[in-house]
């Protein structure tokens, strides 16, 4: 009989398998947040009025995937709201 606690922790191990894979297809997450907040504000300059943080770029793909996930269904797009929510928790609480 499968318990509920099977599923979280294959679930948990998908993630950290996907996590792992976009790790080694580009890099380090928290490097690449810190840097996309450069970007991001650089870009988004004269709309804002401070610079964003790699946390704030976390929540920006949260948010991205969260609208994704109101269209077509994707199961892809649902993963990866998991795994930036995941990351971005992360990233507040000063993990890696």
């Amino acid at each position: 009989m499968t318990h509920k606690d099977d599923f979280i922790d294959i679930e948990e191990k998908i993630q950290k398998k996907i996590i792992k894979d976009r790790q080694e297809q580009y890099g380090d997450y928290q490097e690449n947040f810190a840097l996309l907040a450069e970007l991001f504000s650089i870009v988004l300059f004269d709309k804002i009025k401070s610079a964003l943080t790699a946390e704030n770029v976390g929540h920006v793909m949260m948010a991205l995937k969260l609208y994704r996930c109101t269209k077509r269904y994707k199961a892809d797009s649902y993963d990866d709201l998991a795994i930036y929510c995941k990351m971005t928790k992360q990233i507040r609480q000063g993990k890696k």
